[in-house]
This record gives C-alpha cells, structure tokens and sequence, in this order.
C-alpha cells in the first residue's frame, strides 16, 4: 500500500489559527473590545476546509484516499480534547445550576457529542430562547457544521474524482448555491443563514478551492495573478505574495474591528474575513504578513492550542457569568481568560497529543465509545429530568418554566387552527376559555386554568411564541420572519365560531411591541417592528392599538367574553442574579430582586395608554392588572416570601403564575 499524502507543515496557518482564535476569546472575553471577533470562527472554516482537502486530494491523487481512515483521523483530531471538555463541562454543571439549566445542558451535551449542536441551537433560537451567555456549550454549533461537512465532502470529491468532468464543476455549483442560500436566508431567517450546515458550506468549499488550485493550477496561485493581470514584469511573485498577504490582512482586521451584533450576519458580510483569508493562505509562507507576523513562534504556539483553547473558554467564561450571577468583573474574566490558556495546553500536551500520535492500541474505537456514553448519558439528563436544584432560593417548584409544548397532534385535531401553542389545562374539565397570544400567554396557563379548574371549566392556550394575537398585525424582528398575521386570522375566526368557548383572554408582551425596544441590559439589542397589514401608514404604537381594537370588535360582536391581562413587570435582568452560586468568587446577589416602580411605569405608559383607551371604547371589555401583586409603592419584585415568581427577565415561573390563581376574578 502507498504511503498517505503528508503536506508540508505551514507555521503561518498555525499562526491564522491564532489569529482566529485570540478573535473569538476576545470577543466573547468583552463585546467592546473586538466587536466584530465572531468572525474568527469564519475564518477556521476557510482553514478546515483548505488543510483537510488538501489531504484528501493528495491521497486521490496517489491512490490511497480510504473514508475509513478519513474518519478515524478525524475522530483521533476531535474526539479526545472534546471529551473532557464535556466532562468537565458536565461535573461543574452538577455543582452549580439550576435543575431547568441542567436538564438543558443535559442536551446540549448530548447535541456536541452527536455534532449536531448547530440544529439543536436553531431549535431554541427565537422570542422565548435563553440568553447565549447561560449555554455552557453553545459554541460547539461550529464544530457541528465542520463535521456534518466532512461526512458529505470527502464523499463528493471521492465521485468526482472518478469522473474527472465533475471534479471542478460539482464544488464550484455547491459553493454558489450555498452563498446563495446563505444570502437569501439571513434577510428574514438569521438564525437559519448562521446555523444551517448549507448556508456555511461555501466557506469551507473556499479553502478547498484553494488546496484544489494548488494541486491543479498551471502554476503557483500568485504566480497565475500575474500572468492573468498581465502584471508588469517589475512585480515579482515575492512583492505580489506580499500584496496579497497585507490585503488579506487588512480584510481580518477590518471584519474583527469594525463589525457587531447590529449586522446580518453571515450574509455577504461573511465575505471579508473569508476572502481575506483566503488571501493570507494563498499569499504562502513567503508572504510578507505571513513570515514575520504569523509565522512567530508565539503565533504558533498559540495556533497549536487554538482547538482545545476554542473548546475551554466558552464554558469557562460562561460559567464565571453563572456563578457570579451576571457580567462578572473585568479581573475575573481575565482569570477565566488564563485559566482557559492554561487548560487549552494541558489539553495539546498531555491528552490530544499522546491520543493522536500515540501507538496505544483501539485508541479510536474508545474514543467513539466515550462520545457515544455522553451521548447517551446527555439524552437520559434531558429527558429524565433527575435533577433538583441545590441552591436554596431556588426550589425546583419555584424554578419550573411553564410547559409550553409545541404542535401538539392531539390537541391540533380539536383545534385546527395554525400556531405552534395549543395547550388545555387542567385536564378532564370542559373547555370554557381561550388564552390566546404569544409565551406573555402561556405563562398564564397555570393560574388561569386553576382558577377555572375550580369551578370546572378548563382553559385551552393557542398561539404562537413571539405573536400578539391580534387581526390585521405584521411583527418582524431582525433576521426573523413570523406569520403573525394569518396565525393570528386563523386563531381569532376559530374562536369566533366556537359555541364551546364563550370567554377568550388576550395576553401578549405590550411594551416590547408598542416600542419596539427591548428592556434592561439584557435586552439592550432586541428590536421588534410592528405594523398594521390594512393601514401601512399607522406608527408602531398605532399599529398595535388599531389591530387590538380589530380583534377586541371582531369577538365581541360574535358574543365572547373579552378579557386582557396587562403584561407583568419587565425585571431587566435575569432572575438567576438573585442569588448567590456555588463556586461564586465575589459573593455578589442582586438586592433587592426587584426593579424600581418608576421604571415599570415609564416602560408601561404607552402601553398602558393604550389599554385604558380600549376600556373606555369596549365597556364590556374586562381587564386584569398584575402590577398590585408583584409591586409595591417602591419595587416590583422578582422573589416575594421566598417564592421565585419568574424564569428569565419576563415570564412567569410556575409559582409566579399560580401567585394570580385567585386573583383573577373570572366568576364574580
């Protein structure tokens, strides 16, 4: 048998390895620092995709290529660091979350382990998701689509290469399709363009592209510029590779400086880094850039880290955000920051290095043994939820999220309607009532349908998470396309002809829609637009008032019994600050777990306005106000007589919708 292809070692791509990797744990280390540093995964695509072609092209090209082989280099180069990372990742998770937060680490270990934490992450994302800095494991969604790349793409240059015709056309059509794909997505579906496997390809098939111009092209790539510019001859390859490598230069340090959250990314955004990338590669070895700034010795040394440093300072910066129970303090993140440098060459030394080049027998059959336990071990966390909370402001009872189940076949057939809600409780009770709108409804099931249960009558929840259920209203966030309009048409004519349900409660998160910002630090970036589908013209404001009289009209005139529940108290915060973890180095609890009464009253009063113009307008129109209940003349509170009453900054916990169960008044 021939010998596998080996390319020759570059000490400048370990050195844009580091370059990449210092962008990211920068970024997520401080926003502020280097908003545009999310780009540093981009360019590790181009990388991927450039070195791992390269190889399978060398071995087609001296007849050795094996998929076998493939695969069990690939898991000898990703498994074993992976491996305790989610270990360890899992052990400090015992000690140190809630039982909501560890079921759900529960799947996301199980989601790395199986490389398909990009799907389980564009599954939560959305209006009801947690915020990114809670998800241990959240920066694996790369990894993820690195993998399910590599099992299709050796595949497809294994076929081509055998019909050679294919072999530039078939990545060449991938590449376009997938920017294609890319840039059409992230216009109205953001979190698609940024974790769907397809609309990332192109960026891995351009490092390909450039391995396959090595092996193919009738010259070296600077060399072919020249002679397809025509270039003056006084432009040597030399002077042209440094061009190259201060232009691709130059495009990194413009993507990592200059971009933010603000923009839609990836989209042709993603262009920049990659291309500039690109440009750093192709430029060679002998680029001005490359060889006295990339090829550093501390460059690449850092390069050779960057894997298990990728792997360790997400987990370690987003649980020094748990434990401290919100931003921890400059000095602490630096700490994190080290503490991750340091577990990054343990890693390389003594455990991805002996398991990679080691002689130790069946080291890649324990290694899939290994992934395939966690795997496991993750789905039976996340689906037995054997797990209660051991910090004592936080009681399991207390903590529980409100069930929210999504498209549930059963209760779509007694209720054809569109929306993902649909929800009856309690169970065994005759349907009476609809709540109808979006998770600002759900989280007032349990009240509702205790205070019903009662007198026995039950309650049905139909919706859809981030629409307010009124007629005639279009709400777009950026990067997301929501239905609301014909959920909402299809949910509030259902209602409207049902003999069975005579009382319908509309709940939805006001201020959020009628100013179309977000509240409190935690929400600093949230932006929501709102308009009315008959008059384009109306302001958001004005959009929300006309489309809640339309509906309010619309199931009166079919004699329903209106209600509206006004939206409780926005924190600002995440109720998890409100205590102190285990672990926790400063100790620090937000005190009181409250927000100022005076806030609360200025985020609600257009809102508000609005609500009081609906009573005067619809007499009939019955209204139930939580601000008495959570609020007194100074604070409206998070915990009250040691019940946690929310989940996040908005929604009610389980306790705090039962808090309402004999307070809204449906009988008297």
């Amino acid at each position: 048998m021939s010998a596998h292809f080996s390319p020759a070692y570059r000490a400048d791509i370990d050195g844009l390895r580091a370059v990449a990797v210092i962008a990211v744990v920068l970024f997520h280390t401080s926003t502020t620092m280097l908003p545009g540093g999310f780009v540093g995964v981009d360019i590790f695509f181009v990388i991927s995709g450039y070195l791992i072609s390269k190889i399978i092209i060398g071995d087609l090209l001296v007849g050795d290529f094996s998929f076998a082989d493939f695969y069990r280099r690939r898991v000898l180069r990703i498994f074993p660091a992976l491996i305790v990372v989610l270990l360890t990742t899992w052990g400090i998770g015992w000690m140190v979350l809630l039982a909501d937060e560890y079921r759900e680490l529960g799947k996301h270990i199980a989601a790395g382990a199986g490389f398909v934490s990009n799907f389980a992450l564009w599954q939560e994302s959305g209006y009801f998701d947690k915020a990114a800095e809670t998800k241990p494991l959240l920066h694996l969604w790369s990894l993820g689509i690195e993998e399910q790349f590599y099992l299709l793409w050796p595949l497809l240059l294994a076929f081509s290469w055998r019909f050679r015709r294919y072999f530039s056309w078939l990545p060449v059509g991938i590449l376009l399709v997938s920017f294609l794909a890319n840039f059409l997505l992230v216009q109205k579906h953001a979190a698609s363009a940024f974790y769907l496997p397809f609309s990332r390809f192109w960026e891995l098939i351009l490092g390909a592209g450039i391995a396959y111009f090595e092996r193919f092209g009738q010259a070296p790539f600077v060399q072919a510029v020249i002679r397809f510019f025509r270039l003056s001859p006084r432009v040597t390859i030399e002077r042209l590779a440094d061009i190259i490598s201060f232009v691709g230069l130059l495009f990194v340090l413009l993507a990592i400086g200059l971009f933010g959250k603000a923009i839609a990314y990836p989209g042709a955004w993603a262009l920049l880094p990659t291309i500039g990338a690109v440009c750093l590669i192709s430029a060679g070895p002998e680029g001005w850039v490359n060889r006295k700034l990339l090829a550093q010795p501390w460059m690449v040394r850092v390069g050779l880290i960057s894997y298990p440093l990728y792997l360790w300072h997400w987990p370690v910066l987003t649980y020094a955000r748990i434990v401290e129970s919100g931003k921890p303090p400059s000095k602490v993140r630096l700490v994190a920051v080290l503490l991750s440098v340091f577990l990054a060459y343990l890693t390389y030394r003594y455990i991805e290095k002996p398991v990679r080049f080691g002689r130790w027998p069946r080291r890649t059959l324990s290694a899939g043994i290994l992934m395939a336990c966690l795997l496991a071990a993750g789905l039976f966390v996340y689906f037995s939820g054997e797990h209660t909370s051991r910090i004592p402001e936080f009681l399991v009872k207390s903590e529980m999220t409100i069930p929210s189940p999504r498209n549930d076949a059963a209760c779509k057939k007694v209720y054809p309607v569109l929306g993902s809600y649909c929800l009856e409780y309690p169970k065994g009770h005759p349907v009476t009532t609809a709540i109808i709108g979006d998770s600002h409804a759900n989280h007032f099931v349990p009240g509702v349908g205790e205070a019903l249960g009662g007198k026995n009558e039950a309650v049905v929840h139909l919706g859809e998470p981030g629409c307010p259920p009124l007629l005639g209203l279009v709400r777009k966030m950026p990067g997301i396309a929501e239905d609301c309009t014909g959920i909402n048409r299809s949910v509030v004519e259902f209602l409207g002809e049902s003999e069975k349900i005579h009382r319908v409660i509309l709940s939805f998160r006001g201020p959020l829609n009628v100013t179309g910002k977000g509240f409190g630090e935690v929400e600093r970036h949230v932006t929501v637009g709102i308009s009315d589908f008959y008059d384009s013209s109306l302001s958001q404001s004005a959009a929300v008032e006309s489309s809640l009289a339309r509906t309010i009209e619309y199931l009166q005139n079919r004699g329903k019994e209106v209600w509206l529940i006004i939206q409780v108290p926005e924190l600002g915060f995440h109720i998890d600050e409100c205590t102190v973890r285990p672990l926790s180095i400063t100790h620090q609890k937000k005190t009181p777990c409250a927000v100022p009464v005076q806030q609360v009253v200025a985020r609600q009063a257009e809102y508000r306005g609005i609500v009081n113009r609906m009573q005067r307008r619809f007499p009939g129109l019955r209204i139930f106000d939580p601000f008495p209940y959570l609020c007194d003349d100074k604070l409206c509170h998070g915990i009250i007589n040691g019940n946690v009453l929310y989940v996040d900054g908005d929604h009610l916990s389980q306790a705090g919708s039962l808090l309402f169960a004999d307070k809204f008044g449906f009988f008297r």
